[in-house]
C-alpha cells in the first residue's frame, strides 16, 4: 500500500516540505528515512491532521542527518545521545524528532531499556502497539511506501488496541497507562490477549516497580487529552489508580472539553482529598512548583466553599487563572446553584480591598507589626459584610472597635 495521497491530503504542505527536505538530504548521506508512530496512524483515522513527526533513521546515525538539517531549515537542534535521538525545533514551532533506528532490551522490569542501533525490524518491534509500530518510507524511490508488518491497519479497521509481545507490559508497565489513553482516545478496545496480559501485570504489581516521575508522566499525558475522565475510569477499573496511590480518592468525573490546563485537571482529579494529602501526593509525584501552587489553590477554596466556613477564611489574594477556569467549569458541568453562590461571594471577598492602608494605621498611632495585618483584614470583612462603606466610617470601626492598648 501507498500513503502518497493520504500524506498529500493529511500534512500541511509546510509539513510536506520538511518531509522533502529531509529525504533529499538523507539520501545524500545514503540514509533511509521513515515516517514512523502516531504520525502514520493518524494518516488512517478521521479528524486528525499531524503537525508534528516522528522520523527513524536507517542505515546509521540520525546526527549527521539533524545537523545538516538544522542549519537548510533554521531549525534548533538538541540531541540525546542515551536515545540515540535528536529533536529538531522549527521556527513556527513544531518540531521532529529523528531516531536513530534501535533496539531495546530491559536489564529489569519497569526500568528504561537499554539502546543500541538496529534495523528498522527492530525498531518495530520496540514499540508499544501494533496500531502505533507503522511506517511510511520517505525515501525518494519508494516514497509513501507502507511497512506494516504487526498488521496495523487490520487492528485499526477492528479499533483493537493490541500489544507486539506477551512480555510487553512486564518490560514497560507504563504501556498499561497507554493503553488507556489510546482506548479513550480513539474508542477501541483492548485484544482479548491484551487485556489478559494488561490484568495479569496488574495483579503482579508491574505498576509499583516504576519511577515517580514515570508515572507522572503518563499522568499528565491523560490529563491533557480531551477526554482524560474516560481513560482514568479504564485505570480505576483495572485496579492501577489503588496502585499509584491507594489512600487517594480519586475523582474520576473530569471535565470533557476542550484541553484544559494541567492544574485544572489535576485539581478535578483530586478534589475529593483534603489538601495535605492533595499536597502529599504533588509531592511525592513531583509535579512541578508552579503546577503544585495552582492546583492546591484550587483544593483549598474547594474545600472552604463545600464547608460551612465563611469566605473570609479564604486567603484575600489575586487568584490564578487556573482558579477561576477550574469553578467555571465545575459550576457548569454540577449545575450546582449553591456552590456558585458561594463562588461569586468568594469573587467578591477576593476583590475587597481595605478602605485604609499602614500610613493611615501609623497616622492613628500604631506602630507597624502583626497587629497591623489583624485590623486590615477585619476592616476589610467589615466591608465585605456591608457594615464599612466610606474611609469615614473604616476610621470609626478602628476607633470604636480596634482602640490600641
Amino acid at each position: 500500500m501507498n500513503l502518497s495521497s493520504l500524506l498529500n491530503k493529511k500534512l500541511a504542505p509546510a509539513l510536506i516540505q520538511k518531509l522533502e527536505t529531509v529525504s533529499n538530504a538523507a539520501k545524500k548521506l545514503k540514509l533511509k528515512p521513515y515516517l514512523v508512530g502516531g504520525v502514520v496512524r493518524d494518516l488512517f483515522l478521521p479528524d486528525t491532521r499531524p503537525t508534528d513527526c516522528d522520523v527513524t533513521i536507517v542505515g546509521g546515525s540520525c546526527l549527521p542527518l539533524a545537523q545538516r538539517l538544522a542549519k537548510s531549515l533554521k531549525a534548533d537542534l538538541t540531541f540525546y545521545p542515551q536515545f540515540l535521538t535528536a529533536t529538531l525545533q522549527f521556527p513556527d514551532g513544531t518540531h521532529c524528532d529523528l531516531i536513530t533506528a534501535r533496539q531495546e532490551s530491559y536489564a529489569a522490569p519497569a526500568t528504561l531499556p537499554i539502546v543500541k542501533k538496529g534495523s528498522l525490524e527492530t525498531d518495530i518491534a520496540r514499540r508499544d502497539f501494533s496500531v502505533n509500530a507503522m511506517a511510511c518510507s520517505l525515501s525518494q524511490e519508494n516514497w509513501g511506501e507502507l511497512i506494516d508488518r504487526v498488521h496495523g491497519t487490520d487492528d485499526l479497521r477492528l479499533q483493537l488496541v493490541r500489544i507486539l509481545h506477551s512480555r510487553s507490559f512486564v518490560d514497560d508497565p507504563t504501556r498499561i497507562f497507554r493503553a488507556a489513553r489510546f482506548s479513550a482516545r480513539f474508542q477501541f478496545d483492548l485484544e482479548k490477549e491484551t487485556i489478559k496480559l494488561l490484568r495479569e501485570s496488574v495483579q503482579n504489581n508491574e505498576v509499583r516497580k516504576l519511577s515517580t516521575d514515570r508515572i507522572r508522566t503518563e499522568l499528565e499525558k491523560i490529563l491533557k487529552e480531551k477526554s482524560p475522565g474516560k481513560a482514568l475510569a479504564l485505570l480505576s477499573q483495572w485496579n492501577v489508580l489503588r496502585q499509584v496511590d491507594p489512600d487517594l480518592r480519586w475523582n474520576l468525573n473530569l471535565f470533557e472539553t476542550d484541553v484544559l490546563p494541567l492544574a485544572v485537571q489535576l485539581a478535578a482529579l483530586l478534589i475529593n482529598n483534603d489538601p495535605f494529602d492533595t499536597e502529599t501526593f504533588l509531592i511525592r509525584m513531583n509535579f512541578p512548583n508552579e503546577v503544585k501552587e495552582r492546583a492546591l489553590e484550587i483544593n483549598r477554596i474547594h474545600q472552604t466553599l463545600v464547608s460551612n466556613k465563611p469566605v473570609t477564611k479564604i486567603d484575600r489574594k489575586t487568584l490564578f487563572p487556573e482558579t477561576n477556569l477550574f469553578f467555571e467549569n465545575w459550576i457548569r458541568t454540577k449545575k450546582d446553584k449553591l456552590l456558585q453562590k458561594k463562588w461569586h461571594s468568594c469573587q467578591k471577598w477576593i476583590r475587597t480591598q481595605p478602605l485604609l492602608n499602614g500610613n493611615d494605621l501609623k497616622k492613628m498611632g500604631f506602630s507597624p507589626g502583626p497587629l497591623f495585618r489583624k485590623i486590615l483584614q477585619a476592616l476589610a470583612i467589615a466591608q465585605f459584610q456591608g457594615k464599612v462603606k466610606n474611609r469615614a466610617s473604616a476610621l470609626r470601626t478602628i476607633v470604636d472597635n480596634l482602640r490600641r492598648d
